[in-house]
């Protein structure tokens, strides 16, 4: 029959048993006397009474039952015994992924989410949140410490990537496989159709979609869409509003909070929306400082009811371009168009002192730096500033000097030349690249490069992975590279300056080195990943915490470092409350399940026979030690 030991045939190791007891029975040698033979047959039987006495003296011998039972545990330790038991919990990895769009705040939604997720939680569990990215809620936690982090869970201003969300867990379930269940409405989703998803990671996997949240939830009025403008001297703002019901007249007010902190709210006025139809509003005259228009109604996702704007008090900024070449270079003509920034030009390095009033330098060279200019530029970078260093001959290996190659992002080496031209990839949705169309550039010559540390981020590189835009922290400062030269030689290492992107691109690395933008730039949608030149500290409406990159996922108002930054839903998929996303769960043919069965748990239990063995040499020792053997 089977026995409840992991490794049965350690049992052997209880023939151990025999040679213990050979050894208690062993006798003195035999020596030979002459007897009569009476007197030997009465020796004989007396022989063979001490042989029975001998053996009950043997189990008697405390020390003997002592060692008899060590080499029993250490036998049945080495043969893995186990508790059997039931469960209706998974002894799999079960990874939870729970929908966190702006959808998933209507009634009903994401609180029954919530309600739900424990029952489907195993003995180990990681929750990520489908959102226009994966979030990591916890990784591999006990099923009460995962119940414990979902009250936090909310519904976010983002349309969810569910397919995104599955990837990720089924990278965390590669190695042992596991469940994947996913909580979600289903009515609206960024990436691959969550049914195309699930038939690609389904392998050896369990997949779940979890149904009873893809209902209509009642009528709903929404802002789905704004964005102010500067007109004749003033911000005016044009919003869309869509009725997802019957006819309706909503009271709409707005709360502004001026740059000195005091606040304004306006009286209401009613705007009416035809059944099921979507109509154009404007305000005039939008103050400076943040305004909330709010629509006063309480209907299916308080969400989308309001919209935030932010309008900056006016900044300006200076950057100083160090260049030796006769002609300006492009770059330096694409910063002079941001506005609010003056862009100062010099041939070299000007002292420390006289760079007090820069917002960041750009440097872009023809010769090599001296050693008292790279010195200059650590100083400045050390004490909180910004260096932007253009990709040149005077960077490569054989040309840098040691505190330009400190400073720098990125390790550079010689250059290499592509007759046929190396392609560019962009990585990551910056704020700089968001957006940007690099795909008809490509470059001749660049320095090849490696990343000098894992906090380096480097948005664009070439198809060998060398650095063509790269930033990090340098102290109190931040340290730019891009590899894209741009100075009007013979030798033209790429065509990028010939392409509006060139200009798009050198734009928003000022505004963003400068916190100068143009004012949509402070009024944006959910969603949106922004790369800081340095960690900073950030106020967001869920609460306030210090990092080099922010994700904006929730509306409202975000300040850092200066800048306050409007964001909202404006989402008309995520607001319609009409759509019921059943048929997906229908699509997915979604019969697993991993619930109400009965799991059968081994548990070990080798270690508490290990425990025992460990008292009983202890009480050998002391046997031993009253007997004066030891």
């Amino acid at each position: 029959m089977d026995l409840p030991l992991f490794y049965p045939q350690a049992l052997l190791g209880l023939l151990s048993i025999i040679p213990l007891i050979i050894l208690y029975m062993l006798l003195p040698k035999p020596f030979k006397l002459e007897v009569p033979s009476v007197m030997f047959l009465m020796k004989v039987e007396e022989s063979r009474k001490k042989v029975y006495a001998s053996i009950t003296k043997i189990f008697k011998d405390p020390l003997f039952l002592v060692q008899l039972f060590i080499l029993i545990l250490l036998t049945l330790a080495a043969a893995g015994p186990y508790i059997l038991s039931y469960s209706d919990m998974s002894d799999s990895d079960t990874v939870i992924i729970i929908d966190a769009s702006a959808s998933m705040q209507a009634p009903g939604r994401m609180d029954k989410v919530l309600q739900d997720v424990p029952a489907y939680l195993s003995r180990t569990n990681t929750i990520l949140l489908a959102e226009s990215e994966t979030v990591t809620v916890a990784e591999k936690v006990t099923a009460s410490d995962a119940a414990e982090l979902l009250p936090g869970i909310q519904a976010k201003a983002v349309t969810a990537d569910i397919s995104a969300a599955m990837s990720d867990a089924a990278g965390i379930l590669a190695e042992r496989g596991g469940n994947i269940v996913v909580f979600s409405d289903f009515t609206s989703w960024n990436g691959l159709d969550p049914v195309v998803a699930k038939k690609m990671f389904d392998n050896g996997l369990n997949i779940v979609f979890v149904p009873g949240y893809s209902s209509p939830a009642g009528n709903n009025v929404a802002i789905v869409n704004g964005y102010p403008e500067y007109v004749d001297g003033q911000y005016n703002y044009h919003f869309s509003v869509r009725n997802y019901g019957p006819a309706v007249t909503v009271p709409v007010k707005t709360i502004t909070t001026f740059p000195d902190g005091s606040t304004e709210i306006s009286g209401s006025m009613n705007i009416t929306i035809g059944g099921y139809n979507t109509s154009q509003f404007k305000f005039e005259n939008i103050p400076k400082g943040t305004t909330e228009v709010r629509l006063e109604t309480d209907d299916a996702i308080a969400m989308d009811n309001s919209a935030w704007i932010s309008i900056p008090a006016s900044r300006s900024a200076a950057a100083l371009f160090v260049t030796d070449a006769e002609k300006q270079p492009p770059s330096m003509i694409a910063l002079s168009l941001v506005t609010d920034l003056t862009v100062n030009n010099a041939s070299s390095v000007p002292d420390l002192s006289e760079l007090s009033g820069y917002r960041f330098i750009v440097i872009d060279m023809t010769r090599n730096l001296t050693g008292r200019e790279s010195g200059i530029l650590e100083a400045y970078a050390a004490s909180g500033g910004t260096v932007v260093f253009v990709a040149g001959d005077y960077l490569t290996a054989g040309n840098i000097d040691v505190n330009t190659a400190k400073l720098l992002p990125v390790k550079t080496m010689e250059t290499t030349v592509n007759d046929r031209g190396a392609a560019v990839y962009r990585f990551n949705n910056t704020s700089v690249t968001k957006d940007l169309n690099l795909s008809s550039v490509y470059v001749r010559k660049y320095i090849e490069t490696t990343r000098r540390s894992n906090d380096v981020s480097m948005p664009v590189q070439t198809n060998g992975s060398s650095a063509l835009f790269a930033y990090a922290a340098y102290q109190n400062g931040t340290v730019v590279y891009i590899g894209f030269n741009d100075l009007d030689t013979e030798d033209e290492w790429n065509n990028f300056a010939g392409f509006p992107e060139f200009v798009v691109f050198w734009v928003r690395v000022g505004s963003w080195i400068a916190d100068i933008g143009s004012i949509n730039e402070y009024n944006i949608v959910g969603g949106l990943k922004s790369s800081l030149p340095s960690a900073q500290y950030v106020e967001a409406p869920y609460g306030n915490f210090t990092t080099d990159v922010i994700y904006y996922d929730t509306a409202g108002i975000w300040k850092t470092d200066g800048n306050v930054i409007a964001v909202n839903l404006y989402n008309d998929r995520e607001s319609n409350t009409a759509v019921d996303g059943s048929s997906v769960i229908d699509r997915s043919l979604s019969d697993e399940s991993f619930l109400k069965q009965q799991y059968e748990i081994r548990k070990e239990v080798y270690y508490y026979l290990i425990i025992v063995v460990f008292l009983l040499m202890a009480a050998e020792l002391i046997i031993l030690k009253k007997r004066d053997e030891l």
